[in-house]
């Protein structure tokens, strides 16, 4: 059993766990960022985004001679969104966006680093004309890889980087509780990276911290969440990911091994797939198959 000890633990390295980090080291605190990623990547589900962000009021669109506002913003959001009555937190939270996204967001990234493509995309208008009524999609620089890059080094390089511990691989299970409440967290690594010292064997490790952060990324890093709360309105959700099983497949003794290996043409791959595979996943249900032609 391994101990850390930090002023403030922040559960997971993603973009929100990164800014996180970023704000508590200016402040002075001592910081324990903590990350279950296998690869030791910091930055998440970022490093896979796109990496276009809703923003209003912004240089870029001025220079598109786009009038925008955060009433204007918060008038359209109000309009799509269908708020009932009692839907007090997604007002407030729509609310605070509107008003605080461009000294919140647009330009704490423009003081680390971040730029943005000049032109602003026009996306999500709704399919009535009720969403977005001006364009407000700002794209990154670098895409979602580039932001989380951009932070990661301003995070590693902080002048008062020696107050952080940077806890790669450290997967949390549980928080640590005392009377007064939560005192950290604990859970199981497989592996520790630190530096160059990199050890192979899992360990259980504890974190006390007069203050815990959790910073995960919702349902979308659990595939068995999302499948439970898929939009019925679409085909059944894929239980594997396409592109990989076809791989994994083509590594095996089969049919369409030799024509994978050969680079041979994708669609005659898809049609032999389709009529020869054995595994139940592939037979059926039928919108399986079809995920595997469109990935391919």
């Amino acid at each position: 059993m391994k101990h850390y000890q930090s002023d403030v633990a922040v559960i997971g390295a993603g973009l929100a766990g990164i800014v996180t980090a970023l704000e508590l080291l200016d402040c002075g605190y001592t910081v324990a960022l903590l990350d279950g990623s296998p690869d030791g990547a910091l930055g998440g589900q970022a490093n896979d985004a796109f990496g276009g962000m809703l923003l209003t009021g912004t240089a870029e669109q001025a220079r598109n001679r786009i009038k925008d506002s955060p009433e204007l913003l918060l008038a359209d959001w109000l309009r799509a969104g269908e708020f009932q009555a009692d839907d007090h937190w997604p007002k407030a939270w729509a609310t605070l966006y509107a008003e605080q996204c461009t000294p919140m967001i647009y330009r704490w990234l423009i003081a680390h680093g971040i730029r943005f493509f000049p032109s602003v995309q026009w996306v999500e208008r709704g399919l009535h004309g009720n969403g977005n009524s001006l364009p407000r999609y700002h794209i990154a620089w670098g895409c979602g890889r580039g932001i989380a890059s951009t932070l990661a080094d301003a995070l590693t390089q902080h002048p008062k980087a020696e107050n952080l511990q940077l806890l790669r691989g450290h997967r949390v299970e549980s928080f640590e509780q005392n009377a007064t409440g939560v005192s950290g967290c604990m859970g199981v690594t497989d592996y520790c990276l630190t530096g160059t010292d990199t050890n192979t064997e899992q360990f259980q490790f504890t974190v006390s911290s007069d203050n815990t952060v959790v910073c995960s990324s919702g349902i979308n890093g659990n595939l068995e969440k999302v499948r439970q709360n898929w939009d019925t309105c679409y085909d059944p959700p894929p239980f594997v990911n396409a592109w990989s099983a076809a791989k994994a497949l083509a590594a095996s003794p089969s049919v369409f091994s030799k024509k994978w290996r050969q680079n041979k043409s994708r669609k005659a791959l898809v049609g032999t797939v389709s009529q020869n595979c054995a595994e139940p996943w592939m037979a059926e249900p039928k919108p399986h198959r079809e995920v595997l032609r469109r990935v391919l």
